[in-house]
């Protein structure tokens, strides 16, 4: 069973790839002369792009800072473990 910190890892990888694969995707069509706008509708709900790109990013970081706390040991799990 993988730890919590392999878990952690993975989260954040596969997180960063959705975000590599919009950004490569929105630079091809840009480059072909059809940027994508940053903010529309889609059944009836507002969409940001923006928004959407600042909050994984700030998700990212904060996976980061957890992955660094908790160390390839799970040191950040055992502190949980002892506070609850």
């Amino acid at each position: 069973m993988a730890t919590y910190f392999e878990n952690l890892v993975t989260a954040r990888d596969k997180l960063a790839q959705v975000l590599a694969e919009e950004m490569t995707r929105v630079a091809v069509l840009t480059a072909a002369g059809h940027p994508p706008p940053t903010t529309y509708s889609v059944g009836g709900r507002s969409v940001d792009w923006n928004g959407w790109r600042a909050g994984v990013v700030d998700q990212l970081d904060k996976m980061n800072d957890l992955i660094v706390k908790t160390g390839a040991d799970g040191g950040l799990v055992d502190e949980f473990v002892r506070v609850y």
